[in-house]
């Protein structure tokens, strides 16, 4: 989705959807995020007023995100969970 979409009245409600899905902090969350998304964006095409290409695309882009976010988060929980695991080795080795 480019920035000239932000401006365009039929899909800056789309466009606020990606941000939601780029922002959320829980897996849940991008989840419902991207789910509110495809249905914005179906509504559109049922309401003809984007063509099936263009509704092709946003989809695909969509899920891109979607799964580029999911994996940011699972990074994010795997580090913080060494980062516990360290920690927690610390004190046991610190308590011997």
């Amino acid at each position: 989705m480019s920035t000239t979409d932000v401006f365009d009245p039929i899909t800056a409600r789309l466009a606020m959807y990606i941000d939601m899905i780029n922002d959320a902090e829980h897996d849940l969350t991008v989840r419902l995020n991207a789910w509110q998304a495809h249905g914005y964006l179906q509504a559109l095409y049922d309401l003809q007023r984007i063509q099936a290409g263009t509704y092709g695309r946003y989809s695909e882009d969509i899920e891109r995100l979607r799964e580029a976010r999911l994996d940011t988060l699972a990074d994010q929980a795997r580090a913080l969970d060494n980062e516990i695991r360290a920690i927690e080795g610390d004190m046991r080795h610190e308590r011997d």
